[in-house]
């Protein structure tokens, strides 16, 4: 039995009362405002610091072209760029496309900033939606500070490495969370629920199908709790009913073609031409990343909380369905059954274990906190708490080190690249309507592996130098620029390398009636090796319609005479720009802020930041895919500020609705 507070000695009522400051400074405004700040500058101090650096890794190129087809030209344009075997299909992957054309539009950022925003705007949005999941699972700031500073510590790993589909899928996803439980008697909660499972389906399907098949794991897990199915069915079945009804709008919007033409699934889950070693050897690099002698044991210690939390009685949201979450996690054994698939893929499809992660930070640092404030000896429990804090501090060192996060010269367009691209496309304004553009790109013995991932690469990276209405006309060739010209596809001994160059030109030969010849670009960033790199810089001998770009230096040549030109000098933004960004951001993310306080009437700070700005993205992705699916069009300026506007009095009348008294059963649409 507890002790009455009058019969306690006086230095336990002492370290009593100095853990209950602790706790209410840790959950102030303040203190959550602090720990968004550390997780923003963590991600953000090199773009900072370095303003104009394109975004980590490869990938960013591929949602950055894509962007700019979405702003420029007919939506359906996306879907005709697939390339050799596919490579450039999304498919209706285009939540990322939708929320870079309003950053463009209303923002008013440049083609390179907006994969910078996603970059560090996912990293940290992300574990401050589980950290205010966290929070109400558990109403202890602590555990908010913890899971933030821990599910963050973890978002620097290979594991997401420019997947930003499908870090958008896991944002989404992860604030479906709060919604799970309400739905069980809300409509307002189904109706939100299903809406953030079918943006999800146009953001990463993978992901977005390995939530609803969890969710469907629900009914199971009801019946082995209640014994009864009838039981089980009324409990879960509103929810199974709402993720199912988000899941199959989405599914029928892909098939039925929502922008026009229809999409399969299956083009935006392609994978590496790569065998059981390599899937093998990858997955043993991408966990390595994560610390993995001390994570794993952390993350054991969150389940564990996570299982004494199921049994307490001290909140009604459900930590089953996290627990569940953790299942895709099995799909890593693989390679025990000789099977043969990329295994690393099934750890970035949930955030549960970023959630279990900063959970068992939690409970273990709280642990030693508690043993040492019996004094003495036991004060030494003060080095565990050193111990588990160093943890997520490693993951981040190991993060920084991994992704080269803080070197200005290393992200999806090179320095080089930059050079030569950024001299195209300052020429290539004004569009041509009558003619495309072909890059030719080659590399010297690449394993096929690799080889499929240069040509995808090359070509998205390629697509910067395509302003507004040249990227749908823009096409790749591998191969030697000899033979395209003599419109052969190069053969080399390796099967797959002829095939990517066969069906490169494929796509080239076929022309519109009354389209100019293609204007043909080599660039020497691109062709560093193969039959390309010896034409540097000796360039006669091909005419007018040929550039040899080299050190952001154009160079066409017209009955053997050759002319040089460099890229224009565009200045730089002045403050007003500035001012626009900060401006048009706060617009973006008032509409979740607004709904938020209808939605979750006792929200605070420490759901407000996370789930607010989560919220919106939501809803301005939705918007934005509705609002092309009814126009058709590019998404233009004014088609942009409409949707904003529409959406924004939609928030607000519904915030307004929110004012009147509601009932106590269904005031809260997230139930604590």
């Amino acid at each position: 039995m507890e002790d009455h507070p009058q019969t306690r000695p006086q230095g336990q009522k002492s370290r009593g009362r100095e853990g209950l400051k602790l706790r209410r400074l840790l959950g102030t405004p303040a203190a959550f405002a602090a720990t968004a700040c550390v997780l923003l500058l963590c991600f953000a101090t090199p773009f900072l610091i370095h303003p104009d650096r394109a975004a980590p890794f490869d990938d960013p190129a591929f949602y950055s072209w894509r962007t700019e087809v979405l702003l420029y030209e007919h939506p359906a344009e996306l879907f005709e760029i697939r390339g050799p075997d596919h490579v450039y299909a999304g498919g209706y992957r285009i939540a990322t496309p939708v929320l870079g054309a309003y950053l463009r539009r209303i923002a008013g950022l440049s083609v390179i900033p907006v994969p910078s925003f996603f970059a560090v705007g996912l990293r940290v949005l992300i574990p401050l939606v589980l950290a205010a999941w966290a929070y109400r699972w558990r109403r202890d700031p602590f555990v908010w500070h913890a899971v933030a500073l821990g599910a963050g510590s973890l978002m620097l790993s290979a594991l997401f490495k420019g997947f930003t589909d499908n870090m958008m899928a896991l944002l989404l996803l992860s604030a479906a969370l709060f919604f799970l439980h309400g739905a069980r008697r809300s409509w307002a909660a189904r109706g939100v629920l299903g809406m953030l499972v079918f943006v999800a389906g146009f953001a990463h399907p993978t992901t977005f199908a390995v939530f609803c098949g969890v969710v469907l794991l629900l009914l199971p897990a009801a019946v082995l709790r209640t014994r009864s199915l009838p039981s089980a069915l009324r409990l879960e079945g509103p929810v199974i009913a709402a993720v199912l009804a988000g899941a199959l709008a989405a599914a029928a919007s892909w098939h039925f073609g929502l922008w026009g033409q229809s999409a399969s699934f299956s083009e935006a889950a392609g994978t590496p031409p790569g065998g059981q070693s390599f899937f093998y050897k990858t997955l043993g690099y991408f966990v390595s990343t994560v610390n993995p002698a001390v994570t794993l044991p952390v993350l054991v210690i969150g389940i564990a909380a996570l299982a004494l939390g199921m049994r307490a009685r001290t909140s009604g949201l459900s930590s089953r369905f996290v627990v569940l979450w953790l299942l895709p996690l099995v799909g890593v054994f693989g390679f025990v059954f000789n099977l043969t698939y990329p295994y690393y893929r099934f750890i970035n499809t949930t955030a549960a274990w970023l959630l279990v992660f900063g959970v068992g930070v939690w409970f273990a640092a709280r642990f030693f906190c508690r043993v040492a404030q019996r004094g003495g000896l036991a004060r030494a429990a003060l080095i565990g708490l050193v111990g588990i804090a160093a943890v997520p501090v490693g993951n981040i060192a190991t993060g920084y080190g991994f992704s080269q996060w803080a070197n200005p010269s290393y992200g999806w367009l090179q320095a080089d690249e930059r050079a030569d691209l950024g001299a195209v496309r300052s020429q290539l304004l004004p569009r041509d309507p009558n003619r495309s553009v072909v890059f030719v790109i080659d590399h010297a013995r690449l394993k096929s592996v690799d080889l499929k991932g240069f040509v995808k690469r090359s070509g998205n990276v390629a697509r910067y130098s395509t302003p507004g209405g040249w990227v749908g006309r823009a096409r790749v060739y591998l191969g030697s620029l000899e033979n395209l010209t003599a419109g052969r596809p190069t053969r080399r001994t390796s099967a797959l390398y002829s095939r990517l160059s066969s069906a490169s030109l494929h796509g080239i030969a076929r022309q519109s009636p009354g389209e100019r010849l293609p204007l043909v670009i080599v660039a020497g960033s691109l062709n560093e090796s193969g039959a390309n790199a010896g034409l540097f810089p000796s360039q006669r001998g091909y005419g007018k319609n040929v550039w040899f770009v080299d050190d952001g230096r154009i160079t066409a040549c017209v009955k053997g005479d050759c002319a040089s030109r460099r890229a224009r000098a565009v200045p730089g933004p002045g403050w007003w720009h500035a001012v626009r960004v900060l401006g048009g951001l706060a617009l973006l993310l008032a509409p979740g802020v607004l709904l938020l306080r209808r939605l979750v009437p006792d929200a605070g700070p420490a759901e407000f930041l996370g789930l607010g700005p989560a919220l919106s993205v939501a809803f301005l992705c939705l918007t934005g895919v509705l609002a092309v699916a009814v126009t058709r069009s590019p998404f233009s300026s004014r088609l942009a500020w409409i949707s904003l506007g529409l959406l924004l009095c939609a928030a607000l009348g519904w915030a307004a609705l929110g004012r009147r008294p509601a009932k106590k059963s269904g005031a809260a649409v997230v139930a604590s």
